[in-house]
């Protein structure tokens, strides 16, 4: 509730100065009804038992295999609409946020294992997840498993220490497994990682790079450090 009360303060007290323009008006109106929705989901799961969970988790595990499934067919196959920039996106609209989908699902594989049923469905499900995100070469995505994932099987296993440490030591291994299988059964997948873990590509370099556009947006928030408003930023595009 906090997060979700932050967002939808940070969203009016940036954009109410510019509600007299039509798309900010709408946006607004549209990003309160998910919050509201948001809201509304988790009154509703907060009543929920043991039972109740485990359906939601294997619900959302055999969704997000799915879409493993189909980033890991568009980047085998080259499909331009499963991938973006040869890297796996599925039906999602980039690569970033295809892997961020899949986050979710890896913990709830590794919780469930925990759980001790049905072992061999949730390792192939993890399997198929693992390699999904390792297609997406979401750095972030990536750098988000190792982090969190070492401290959700710390977390796990938190009265037995020594068995914690043991399975969030399995975690970075898993994911190399996983990365090596991609290496050896997709011809491009090693070139295509050298490049996504590049420190800077051509378009993070100069004065118009990525890079250089981040030390520049330090001046506009320092400015408005409540936020310029929805759309706003294109006019702060236009000075820089």
């Amino acid at each position: 509730f906090f997060i979700l009360t932050t967002w939808i303060f940070s969203v009016f007290v940036s954009s109410v100065s510019l509600t007299d323009k039509p798309d900010v008006t709408f946006t607004m109106i549209a990003l309160t009804h998910v919050i509201l929705i948001a809201i509304g989901t988790s009154l509703v799961a907060v009543q929920w038992g043991e039972q109740e969970i485990h359906r939601f988790i294997n619900v959302y595990i055999l969704t997000t295999c799915i879409t493993a499934v189909l980033g890991i067919i568009g980047f085998v196959t080259r499909n331009d609409i499963l991938t973006w920039d040869e890297r796996a996106r599925a039906f999602v609209d980039d690569p970033n946020m295809y892997s961020a989908m899949l986050l979710p699902a890896i913990f709830g594989c590794l919780y469930m294992l925990t759980q001790r049923r049905h072992l061999v469905l949730y390792v192939c499900a993890l399997g198929i997840l693992l390699i999904g995100i390792v297609v997406g070469f979401s750095r972030a995505a990536v750098g988000a498993l190792g982090l969190w994932g070492t401290l959700w099987l710390i977390f796990l296993n938190r009265r037995n220490l020594a068995k914690a440490a043991m399975y969030a030591a399995v975690v970075p291994i898993i994911v190399v497994v996983a990365g090596g299988l991609a290496y050896l059964l997709m011809g491009d997948f090693g070139a295509k990682l050298a490049q996504r873990f590049t420190l800077a590509m051509e378009y993070d370099r100069g004065q118009g790079g990525r890079y250089s556009r981040y030390f520049l947006s330090l001046g506009f928030i320092l400015d408005n450090p409540l936020g310029m408003g929805m759309f706003e930023i294109e006019i702060g595009r236009a000075h820089v």
